[in-house]
């Protein structure tokens, strides 16, 4: 656990053994591997800078070519940053125990799993495919639950110790678990049966694995998942009908439970239906109810004109981490008049985050030394633009942690600066130039002229 767990960010002074410490940007982080020549045991990750920037002569000689990309991936500080430790299994860098309890679950799993037999079926392909069925959140939900054998059905509710018995009430047969719930109950059965549910040849919902049963009935709806297949209205509906008879002495005759699921399903398509044709609705003017519908430009005005001086945007474009990404950056004053603009391609970054946070930054080191003082930045990036406008301690933990030191000692050159996150919609233009340069590679320009 401690192994896989801290990612120190090498991008400032650099402290940690180079041959030691887990600094790679991987999953899981580790060491680099040596060459032949790797001699040096004491060496720390700082010895293979020079100037705030990566000795590549080092880097050929001391580290696996392999290892190499992933270093030249990582930003050096330029302002002498700490380096920064990371868990890598939250986004914003700190440890939960929720993380910790995933991480140690998926391990146990990865450990003691075998070889699955042919007809045996993957606990993970079920739930991805539960989440993807065309139905309401809440019945996703529910067979969500069902398998991870989260209802609470008489079996796990006995063996929890709330109950005595445990059998079925609707047959009186068997002891109720999930499977026997869904699919080996007689009347559950004779409710698919009635369904005119059609299973694929060779399948059937008698198996004892719930897994199995589940994925002979979602076989019938991946050739077009788009549809609104029945089979997930059934099952809630068999579970309503459980808990009428439990909770209200109330029985469901068949026919009823499957007209209601038919009613649950057209409801559902009508509601996607009426969705579809508001999002094709033209956006129009409604002058009698005085609703005014601005378009993008209108709001991108309104957004320059707030700042003191001037406003600047910000993005990046990113497609891998092993493509170079590219970043733009548009600067207008407070009349919303075109000042210059700045875009470039740049290495490769491990994430877009860390590409957003590098043309934040580039942008506030070129305007800084052209003389803007006065500016706010906006973008689009949520994770990068709200941690700035926090405490020190509340981004310690980062990912980026090492930029946004940059940027806060950056900024405290400029007389007045600020920082706003903005909808991409209103970031379009700083878009298109920060696309343009990825696509064309091009080298670092700054120009006066309109876009």
């Amino acid at each position: 656990m401690q192994k896989l767990q801290v990612n120190p960010a090498m991008r400032g002074k650099a402290s940690s053994m180079l041959w030691k410490d887990n600094w790679l940007p991987l999953n899981p982080p580790r060491p680099p591997v040596g060459t032949c020549d790797s001699i040096y045991s004491q060496l720390k990750v700082s010895d293979l800078l020079i100037e705030g920037r990566w000795n590549e002569d080092l880097l050929c000689k001391l580290i696996h070519q392999n290892d190499i990309p992933h270093i030249r991936a990582i930003r050096p500080s330029i302002t002498g940053a700490n380096d920064a430790i990371t868990w890598i299994y939250t986004h914003d860098g700190n440890y939960s125990v929720k993380s910790g309890y995933h991480l140690l679950r998926k391990l146990s799993q990865q450990q003691h799993a075998s070889l699955p037999s042919p007809n045996e079926v993957s606990a993970q392909t079920v739930f991805t495919n539960i989440w993807k069925q065309n139905a309401p959140p809440k019945i996703k939900h529910f067979w969500w639950r069902s398998a991870h054998n989260a209802l609470p059905t008489a079996g796990n509710l006995k063996r929890r110790r709330l109950i005595t018995g445990d059998t079925c009430q609707r047959c009186g047969e068997a002891s109720e678990d999930v499977n026997h719930l869904l699919f080996h109950c007689r009347v559950s059965k004779e409710i698919w049966e009635q369904a005119h549910i059609k299973l694929c040849p060779g399948d059937s919902l008698m198996s004892n694995s719930f897994n199995q049963n589940l994925e002979s009935i979602q076989k019938l709806n991946q050739s077009a998942r788009k549809d609104v297949s029945l089979f997930p209205f059934i099952g809630w509906r068999i579970w309503k009908m459980r808990n009428d008879l439990i909770f209200n002495n109330k029985r469901w005759s068949i026919p009823d439970s499957i007209q209601k699921a038919l009613i649950d399903q057209q409801q559902w398509k009508e509601s996607l239906n009426c969705n579809e044709q508001q999002q094709r609705k033209p956006q129009l003017h409604d002058s009698h109810n005085n609703i005014v519908l601005r378009r993008p430009s209108e709001d991108f005005k309104n957004t320059i004109v707030k700042a003191n001086k001037y406003c600047c945007f910000v993005d990046a474009s990113w497609i891998s981490p092993t493509d170079c990404a590219g970043i733009g950056w548009i600067l207008y004053d407070r009349k919303a008049q075109f000042v210059l603009r700045g875009m470039s391609s740049i290495p490769p970054t491990s994430t877009p985050l860390e590409a957003e946070a590098e043309a934040l930054k580039l942008a506030m080191i070129h305007l800084q030394r052209l003389g803007y003082e006065d500016i706010i930045f906006h973008g689009d990036a949520a994770a990068l633009f709200q941690p700035i406008t926090r405490t020190t301690h509340s981004c310690e933990y980062s990912p980026i942690a090492t930029f946004l030191r940059d940027i806060e000692n950056i900024g405290r050159r400029y007389k007045s600066i600020g920082f706003s996150k903005i909808p991409r919609v209103l970031n379009f233009k700083a878009d298109r130039l920060a696309k343009t340069a990825r696509v064309q590679n091009s080298v670092f320009v700054i120009s006066w002229n309109a876009v």
